[in-house]
């Protein structure tokens, strides 16, 4: 289920000084439903060698793979895999084969087939119940308020944080065009907000993100404008953005 959490409680993981210290190596690969052998490949080689690889023949990929991560313990991170083909997956992860002994690959996935083709061992994230759901609507919404919150709001804001259905994605979405005001009016649009309509799981998550983006400054939404530009999955360079932004902005 899209706006779970899958990705976000990975990273938490993955910064956990325990989970740290088993691996000397950890590489985090987005992989996504455009699932190509040779260009997840090549990814991975990116990321275990910090530069474009120049090949494109996967025989020379895994070379590479092998030899920056042969007899090193590594978490592997794939996240967001669909191809369920075992074929792909066994050529994806062949060269990983060869790291030390306690290393691991980690996949997060919406798909049933994905993990039983990769995994014994399951994790099914469930959605919050609606009180966790308000919880994290007020980390958002009143991070710079005071802790005594006018009760019609709270009301309000559980009816929110209800709509989000259990989505983490969802109520952070929700909490952060709620944080635009503290006002009763500001809160009640957010509540009736027409995109609220489509309350199916499945759509939710865009839905409510419209939400949040629409209460956004003009700079902001011009910045996710630009952002828009690039493909789903790009890394950016934190200073490397911030003059993209700039240059941007001279041409409005």
């Amino acid at each position: 289920m899209a706006g779970v959490g899958k990705t976000a409680l990975m990273q938490h993981v993955c910064g956990m000084e325990a989970v740290k210290s088993c691996f000397e190596l950890t590489h985090w690969i987005w992989v996504s439903q455009e699932f190509d052998v040779v260009s997840v490949t090549r990814k991975i080689v990116e990321a275990v060698t910090r530069s474009r690889p120049e090949c494109g023949e996967l025989s020379t990929l895994h070379e590479l793979i092998v030899e920056h991560l042969a007899g090193k313990r590594c978490l592997i991170v794939l996240d967001d895999v669909w191809n369920d083909n075992p074929s792909h997956w066994n050529s994806l992860t062949a060269p990983l084969s060869r790291c030390a002994p306690g290393s691991a690959v980690a996949v997060t996935t919406r798909s049933n087939k994905v993990t039983r083709m990769v995994s014994t061992k399951v994790y099914h994230l469930k959605c919050l119940s609606d009180e966790d759901c308000w919880r994290v609507c007020q980390r958002w919404a009143l991070s710079n308020s005071d802790a005594n919150v006018d009760q019609e709001l709270v009301e309000i804001g559980e009816k929110i944080a209800k709509k989000c259905q259990g989505l983490p994605l969802a109520a952070e979405a929700a909490g952060s065009a709620l944080g635009a005001s503290t006002s009763w009016k500001h809160w009640d649009e957010v509540l009736n907000n027409d995109l609220w309509a489509d309350n199916e799981v499945k759509n939710l998550v865009l839905p409510v993100l419209k939400v949040s983006y629409d209460h956004l400054s003009m700079p902001l939404k011009s910045s996710f404008a630009f952002c828009s530009l690039f493909p789903k999955g790009f890394v950016f360079d934190k200073d490397l953005l911030s003059r993209y932004v700039h240059l941007f902005f001279s041409f409005l």
